[in-house]
This record gives structure tokens, C-alpha cells and sequence, in this order.
């Protein structure tokens, strides 16, 4: 009778305790692939799980480029490692659609009024391939001038005088380097990955990389015009060597004029602080048609599991929203897709006038082309090495275009 009496009490306690316990919210866990800028991306995550605590952000170690990310994601893809997101880089999402990694985001986008949260819409465009939408943008970048004042100024040019053609771009460099001995006068990162340079060039004077059935669209006046714009740089004196040693040439003032992605503003700045003010320009447009292919990159969802993509939606939504672009552009200097985020960020631009984004600037900017099938990173590789000899000046771009068209042509899907 007493075992019995000890067991109903001992019953009684646990069915207590199990009645008292609070239920704890199932929290979702999400791995998240990005490159570079891990301040950046531990801010953000830091955010959105301050207002989303059901949501668990975990970084993975980040990645140190582009096309490093193509490779590691090929690799996860076969071993089943696949972060749940990815932030990918504009002109490589086609890369991994046609390789059926990410998910569509279309019946996504159809629940939610993205206009109310400010995003752009015209740069949804960059996260689309074959008229499906896998991403929601995130970084966004176009290629800039960037002029040394001090330099300018000692060849007699004020920031009211600042060139918006390449020819006279050219003209001012070369200004500055006959007066200020030892100066380099102009340096284009043309070897951009993805060819990003070239597709500029090409685009703002009203070209294509590749036509609607994903054939060579370069082989034409605006082709060839691109190609006799990058000979012009070798003519005038440009030294073909890395990114980081024209950055390093610029920020310790010996170089007077540097193109390259807006993004680097931020970098700029801080290395040339002391020394010189920076004037930041647009990248020349000559046509009325022209535009520029963004650079940078976009949120992508990996994962299957229905409750995990969800939550993914939520932090893209977040990233791609006015507190996400605004730590972005803050730490970095990219050009904010979401138009709340650039009426908040009015006072940090009026201090950092380098960062500024002109809103007419970002709705004229398009989506990075790539070309489809396997060889895509490869053929990028094979138009690098043609530009590099025209840079040179090795080879004529008459003789190239041809050489070019066909080695890319060789390398496309039948």
C-alpha cells in the first residue's frame, strides 16, 4: 500500500512539472555562403536576428571571390553541403540554374508587396535568369571614375572641369602626368571578374555580350568600338598590372585616374585620407539606349525543407530592406538597392559625399549578362586573355574581334 501511496506522488510530481514547463518556440537554423566583407554580413545577421530571434543566422567561413563561390557551391552541390543561402554574384547565378541548385523565388515574390519596402524594382532584374526571379539583390555596384584632386589641380583642372568621354578622360591624364613626373596617369581594372569591364564598355555605348539564343552579340561596331577604347588606354600609357597594385598606385597618390567598381569607395577613402581628396564620377555612357550592367550580387535560397525556406525569404527580405542596405552601404560603398534605405542614409552621404548614390544612376543600371553551359567561366578566361593583348597593344583590335568571336563561339552549347 505504501509503494503504491510513494508511486501516485511520485506520478503527481512529474505530471506537475510537465504542466508547469514552458513550451520554448522552435527555432529555425539557417547557414548562410557569402564572400568577402564578414563585417558586413556579421552586422546584418546581427539585425535581423534582434528582430527575428525565432530565426538563427550561422555564417559559414566566408569565400574569397566570385568564382571561388561557383567552385565551392559545385563542390557542396555533389556532397550534399549546400548552405542554406547563398549571396551570389550577378553574373554567375546562371552558372548554378542551370545546374538546378537554387529555388524560384516567383510564387515568393508573388505574396509580397516589395514596392512597400522600398526595394527598386528594376533591380530584381539582376537576380533573374530566363525570365525567372531566384533571388532578391543585395550588393549592387556599376564601374566609376575616380580622379586624384591634388593632381588634378597641379595640371591647372578643378572638379568643375571633370571629362565624362574616354578621350578626354585620357586627355586629362595625360595632362597630369606630363606635369607631375613619376605619375601614372590612368589605370581601368579591364580583367573585372566576369568580364564585367568589357560588358560595360560594350553596354554603355548601346551593345550586347550575347543575343537573345545566347549566341556572340559583340560582333558588331560597338564591339569593336570597345576593344579600340581599351587600345586607346594602352596608348596612352596605361601599365597593365594587378587591381591591387593600381589601388595601392592611387592611394598613395601616384596615380592620377583609377576605374574601377563604386564599391571601393569606401576602401579608397580610408587609404587616401591625408593624403588627397577623391572625385568620383559615372562611368561614361555614350549612347541614349546605354546602360550598365551591375556588379555584385544576390541572395539565393538553396535549401528544400519548406519551413527552412521561409525563414530564408524573411532574411533576404530583411537584407534586400532598409536596415540591411543601410548597413551595407555603411560599411562598404555599394550602392543601395532599396529607395528607403537611400532617403535614410541622407546624412551619412552629406558626410561621406564619395558614397553618394544617384538614384537616376541605379535605375539605369541592367542585369550581368553570362553566357549558358558548362564552359561559362571558361570562355570569361578566353576574353580576358584577347583584351589583355589589345591593352598591350600586341595586337590590333581589328585582328582580334575575329579571333575572339571564335573562341568564344567554340565554347558555347550547340
Amino acid at each position: 500500500m505504501s509503494n503504491n501511496r510513494n508511486l501516485a506522488l511520485v506520478a503527481a510530481i512529474v505530471s506537475s512539472l510537465v504542466t508547469v514547463t514552458p513550451t520554448r518556440a522552435e527555432q529555425t537554423t539557417l547557414s548562410v555562403d557569402y564572400t568577402i566583407f564578414s563585417k558586413t554580413f556579421k552586422r546584418l545577421s546581427e539585425a535581423f536576428m534582434k528582430e527575428r530571434p525565432d530565426i538563427k543566422i550561422e555564417l559559414r567561413p566566408a569565400v574569397s571571390g566570385s568564382d571561388p563561390l561557383v567552385e565551392q557551391t559545385l563542390r557542396d552541390a555533389i556532397s550534399n553541403r549546400l548552405a542554406d543561402i547563398s549571396f551570389f554574384g550577378y553574373g554567375r547565378i546562371r552558372t548554378i540554374v542551370e545546374r538546378g541548385i537554387p529555388v524560384s523565388i516567383g510564387a515568393m515574390l508573388k505574396n509580397e508587396d516589395l514596392a512597400a519596402t522600398g526595394l527598386i524594382k528594376e533591380r530584381i532584374s539582376s537576380c533573374v535568369v530566363d525570365n525567372v526571379a531566384y533571388g532578391l539583390p543585395f550588393a549592387t555596384t556599376s564601374e566609376a571614375v575616380f580622379f586624384n584632386e591634388t593632381l588634378l589641380l597641379s595640371a591647372g583642372i578643378d572638379k568643375s572641369n571633370i571629362p565624362n568621354d574616354w578621350n578626354s578622360i585620357l586627355a586629362v591624364s595625360e595632362k597630369v602626368r606630363s606635369a607631375n613626373l613619376g605619375t601614372m596617369g590612368f589605370y581601368a581594372d579591364y580583367s573585372a571578374t566576369g568580364n564585367w569591364y568589357f560588358i560595360s564598355l560594350l553596354e554603355a555605348s548601346g551593345g550586347r555580350l550575347m543575343t537573345d539564343n545566347g549566341k556572340v552579340g559583340f560582333d558588331t561596331p560597338e564591339g569593336l568600338n570597345a576593344l579600340k577604347t581599351l587600345q586607346s588606354y594602352g596608348k596612352a600609357g596605361m601599365v597593365d598590372m594587378t587591381r591591387s597594385q593600381a589601388f595601392q598606385a592611387f592611394s598613395s597618390g601616384s596615380l592620377a585616374v583609377l576605374v574601377a567598381a563604386d564599391a571601393f569607395v569606401g576602401d579608397l577613402e580610408k587609404q587616401a585620407k591625408g593624403r588627397f581628396n577623391i572625385i568620383k564620377a559615372p562611368f561614361p555612357i555614350s549612347s541614349p539606349e546605354g546602360q550598365l550592367p551591375a556588379g555584385g550580387n544576390c541572395g539565393v535560397i538553396f535549401t528544400r525543407d519548406p519551413a527552412k525556406q521561409k525563414a530564408a525569404w524573411e532574411f533576404l527580405k530583411f537584407a534586400s530592406g532598409p536596415v540591411g542596405q543601410s548597413i551595407l552601404v555603411e560599411d562598404t560603398g555599394f550602392l543601395p538597392s532599396n529607395s528607403i534605405a537611400i532617403d535614410k542614409l541622407a546624412g551619412f552621404y552629406k558626410d561621406h559625399p564619395y558614397y553618394a548614390a544617384n538614384p537616376a544612376q541605379i535605375r539605369r543600371l541592367g542585369g550581368f549578362p553570362a553566357f549558358p553551359g558548362e564552359n561559362s567561366v571558361k570562355i570569361t578566361n578566353v576574353i580576358t586573355s584577347h583584351l589583355q593583348t589589345v591593352v598591350s597593344l600586341k595586337r590590333a583590335p581589328e585582328d582580334v574581334m575575329p579571333d575572339l568571336v571564335r573562341d568564344v563561339q567554340q565554347l558555347l552549347p550547340n
